[in-house]
């Protein structure tokens, strides 16, 4: 079991710990249990009564259809970041989640989050809901607290992560699927600073410059990536029942490995970040793929739809998140982008 520190002061917490009892600061986190479906904001799709009419448990008061969970496909929109996270085709539930935070003084700064539920185990979709509320609820305040550095507010919101989703109640069922888990990616940016990317399990950041360049930020936490920096054949390994298998992740059981950040200054073109689920780059793993299918060209929620869309009709085999967020180049007094 890996050890929980505070996200203030860094000693050591249990996690069913709300104060820690060094500093006393009351540690982010989310209820231990499900999660209550959002209010619906569309009306009926059979009979288009408004949303008024949709009861609690999902049904049309006017011509009794049932509506698809507003989990199956939500769309965010904020200035200079948006994103998408659909079910996909065959998943029967979206087991991704995903949080915008946007600095509260409104010069820009934003951060994307991207949690991926592990599907092999239980409560996979309320693992990946408590990640991102968690780390959002650390980060919306650190874009506006200059004496904490990026780095450091990435790392505090994954540790956020890791105690919200150990604190995800379960109850073994002999099945050996072990304690509610998912994957992470986070990437945060500041006017005038770098971009602070994170990452756990096999979620991802990609760079698509203004100037051309194109590149995936983070490394996988994966046996297909270890297979694959050993030298292995891609075409080969892509046929393993291991190939998705990660190999760290956010949970109770998840192994002692550290958390992979890192910043980034050469951003000086510009460009745009996209944060995403394997959903997406498993049809698009190249950053110039990602790329053609994000279509810079479109503004950043059409963009994040194009991709998921792609996804979508390539099979859809998998849920599927995309963000992607707007930096402008160096100098510029642009602050939003679209």
């Amino acid at each position: 079991m890996i050890e929980l520190t505070c996200v203030f002061c860094e000693e050591s917490v249990a996690p069913a710990d709300h104060f820690c009892e060094s500093c006393g600061a009351e540690q982010p986190s989310t209820v231990a249990t499900t999660s209550a479906p959002p209010a619906p904001t569309e009306g009926c799709r059979e009979c288009s009564a408004p949303p008024g009419d949709i009861d609690p448990d999902g049904y049309c008061g006017e011509c009794g259809r049932r509506q698809p969970p507003a989990r199956d496909h939500m769309a965010l929109d904020r200035p200079g970041v948006a994103g998408v996270t659909d079910r996909g085709q065959v998943h029967a539930t979206n087991q991704d989640a995903m949080a915008l935070a946007r600095a509260g003084r409104g010069d820009g700064g934003w951060a994307a989050i991207v949690a991926d539920g592990v599907s092999s185990s239980p409560r996979a979709e309320d693992a990946s809901q408590a990640a991102v509320d968690a780390a959002s609820a650390v980060l919306a305040p650190a874009l506006d607290d200059d004496t904490v550095s990026l780095l450091e507010a990435i790392n505090r919101a994954a540790d956020a992560a890791r105690r919200a989703v150990a604190k995800v109640s379960w109850s073994s069922d002999g099945g050996g699927r072990g304690a509610p888990a998912c994957t992470l990616a986070i990437a945060a940016w500041r006017p005038g600073g770098p971009l602070a990317v994170l990452s756990i399990g096999d979620a991802r950041c990609y760079w698509l410059g203004a100037d051309g360049a194109n590149c995936c930020l983070t490394e996988d936490d994966s046996w297909a990536a270890e297979q694959l920096a050993q030298g292995a054949d891609r075409r080969e390994i892509e046929t393993d029942d291991r190939f998705h298998a990660v190999t760290n992740w956010l949970g109770v059981d998840a192994p002692p490995i550290e958390t992979k950040a890192a910043t980034f200054d050469e951003i000086w073109a510009g460009g745009r970040v996209v944060v995403c689920s394997d959903g997406l780059w498993n049809y698009a793993p190249s950053a110039d793929e990602i790329r053609v299918r994000v279509d810079d060209q479109r503004s950043l929620i059409d963009a994040a739809n194009h991709a998921a869309a792609f996804a979508n009709d390539a099979g859809g085999h998998d849920n599927i998140t995309v963000v992607v967020a707007h930096v402008p180049a160096a100098g510029s007094d642009e602050k939003e982008g679209g």
